[in-house]
């Protein structure tokens, strides 16, 4: 009998690989200068990911995690109703914002990344796009 991710679970593991190989990518990636993020700016993306709710992950797809010039990960979330989440991560802050149609909309700079959970300034707004 063959077993099989459910279909999330692979959307999950499809992040993971892409933040893997933008972690391989060399200094100057970009052929502009650009800084690589270091180990910890990924390890935070990661532990970013890993926080979240698993339904969160319908709304991005590989194309939608990119790496600054400046050395920092940007996930951008979509849903079906075109309501966006952009949130950058760095070795130590964490900013986002969003671009909802309908609703409020969220934004905040810099906050310090915590151990093990995701930033309470940012909940309002993954409850905003999941609606």
């Amino acid at each position: 009998m063959k077993y099989a991710l459910p279909v999330l679970s692979n959307q999950y593991l499809q992040i993971k690989q892409k933040l893997t190989l933008l972690a391989n990518l060399k200094e100057d990636w970009n052929g502009d200068g650009a800084d690589i993020p270091g180990k910890q700016t990924f390890f935070n993306a990661e532990r970013f990911i890993s926080g979240l709710p698993i339904d969160v992950f319908k709304n991005i797809k590989e194309e939608d995690i990119n790496l600054t010039p400046y050395g920092t990960v940007v996930l951008d979330f979509q849903n079906l109703k075109k309501d966006f989440i952009s949130v950058e991560i760095g070795k130590e802050k964490i900013g986002f914002f969003t671009e909802f149609i309908s609703g409020p909309n969220y934004r905040s700079e810099g906050i310090k990344i915590g151990i093990d959970e995701i930033p309470r300034e940012i909940v309002p707004a993954f409850k905003g796009l999941m609606a």
